[in-house]
C-alpha cells in the first residue's frame, strides 16, 4: 500500500497537482507522521532558499542529483522546486532502492511527458557522476555518520550506518572522532562532479561541534555558508544513540543532543521557526545549550519515555 506524505510537500508548501504516493521496501525509511522529524522537510526548506538565490543571479538548476536517496522524495522535492530541471539522478549506494526511486519519481512527477531524463544509479558518494562525467548544478546529501562494518549497509534498513574504510580513505583524526568521515569525504568526491556556478548542499545532524562544519568545507577547497538550521526528534532512536555512545567511549568526545520536549517549548516560545534562515546553526545550539545531553544519557533517558533531539544544519558549499 502506497504511503500518502502530501503532508509533508503541503507543510513545506511545495504545490502539486496531485497526491504524492510512495512505496517503500525493508531497504528503505517510510516518511515520518511529524512532518518537522523528516530530513526532507528542512531540505525543502533550502532548496526553495536556493532556488531564489539562483533565479536572482540568472541561474537554474537543471542537473539535479542526490546521494543516499533512500525513496526518490528528495529528487521529487527537487523536481517540484526547482522549474528549469532537466535531469534528476539518484544514487544510493544499496542497489535494492534503486528501482523504488526511480518508480516513486515517476509516480509523483510529470517527467516523462516534460521530457526530463532521471534515473537512480548505484554508487558511493560521487564517484558514479564522476565516472559517467555528469556535470550537476546541484548536489544535494544526506549521508550516514555511523561507521558500519563493511556490508553491513546491505542489511536491512541501515541506512543510518555507512561503509567505513578503505571506501573512504583518509580522513583527518578531528573529523573520524566525530562520526563525520562520509561528509568529509563527500566533499572531496563531489568537486569534479559539481558543474560551473554549481552548489554541493550536505544536510547534516549537528550532533559535532559547529566550528567543525565550515572547517571541513574550507579544509576541502569550498566557500561554505549555512542555508538554515531547525530542530527534529532523533529517530531509530535505540540503535543511533548506541552507536553515537560507542563513539564516546572510544574516541573520548561528546555528541550533542538535547531533551526534546524541553527544547522544542523554547523554541515555540522564543517564536523560533524551524527550519530558520534567521539564526545560524550555533546559535541555535547556544539556545539550546539548557537542554544538552550526552548520548549515554540521552539513551538512558530515552529507555525512561523521553523523547531525544539534535540540531539539523543544511550546509553549502560552492567551488
Amino acid at each position: 500500500m502506497p504511503q500518502d506524505i502530501t503532508r509533508l510537500f503541503r507543510d513545506a508548501n511545495i504545490k502539486t497537482v496531485k497526491p504524492i504516493l510512495i512505496e517503500s521496501n525493508e531497504y528503505s525509511y517510510t516518511v515520518k507522521e511529524e512532518t518537522p522529524d523528516n530530513w526532507n522537510f528542512h531540505a525543502f526548506y533550502a532548496f526553495k532558499k536556493l532556488q531564489q538565490e539562483r533565479a536572482q543571479k540568472g541561474l537554474a538548476v537543471k542537473t539535479f542529483a542526490t546521494i543516499g536517496s533512500g525513496n526518490g522524495v528528495d529528487a521529487i522535492g527537487a523536481y517540484h522546486i526547482f522549474p528549469g530541471l532537466e535531469t534528476a539522478l539518484m544514487v544510493d549506494i544499496n542497489r535494492q532502492v534503486l528501482g523504488l526511486c526511480k518508480n516513486n519519481f515517476a509516480r509523483n512527477t510529470d517527467a516523462d511527458s516534460k521530457g526530463v531524463h532521471y534515473d537512480a544509479i548505484e554508487g558511493s558518494l560521487c564517484q558514479r557522476l564522476v565516472d559517467m562525467q555528469i556535470k550537476a548544478d546541484l548536489i544535494y546529501a544526506n549521508i550516514p555518520n555511523v561507521p558500519e562494518e563493511p556490508g553491513r549497509i546491505f542489511i536491512g534498513r541501515n541506512s543510518s550506518g555507512f561503509l567505513d574504510r578503505p571506501l573512504y580513505g583518509s580522513v583527518p583524526e578531528e573529523f573520524e572522532r566525530h562520526f563525520m568521515v562520509s561528509q568529509y569525504a563527500l566533499l572531496k568526491s563531489a568537486k569534479k562532479a559539481l558543474a560551473k556556478n554549481g552548489t554541493l548542499v550536505v544536510n547534516f545532524g549537528g550532533r559535532a561541534p559547529y566550528k567543525l562544519l565550515p572547517k571541513m568545507f574550507k579544509e576541502n577547497g569550498y566557500r561554505f555558508s549555512e542555508v538554515c538550521c531547525g530542530f527534529k526528534k532523533q529517530t531509530e532512536t535505540e540503535v543511533m544513540l548506541l552507536g553515537y555512545g560507542k563513539g564516546e567511549q572510544e574516541y573520548g568526545v561528546e555528541f550533542d543532543f538535547y531533551r526534546y520536549e524541553a527544547a522544542m517549548q523554547l523554541l515555540q516560545e522564543k517564536k523560533i521557526n524551524n527550519p530558520t534562515d534567521e539564526i545560524r546553526g550555533d546559535k541555535l545550539k547556544e539556545i539550546l545549550e539548557p537542554f544538552k545531553v550526552s548520548s549515554a544519557q540521552s539513551l538512558e533517558l530515552y529507555r525512561k519515555g523521553e523523547k531525544i533531539g539534535h540540531t539539523v544544519h543544511l550546509l553549502a558549499g560552492d567551488i
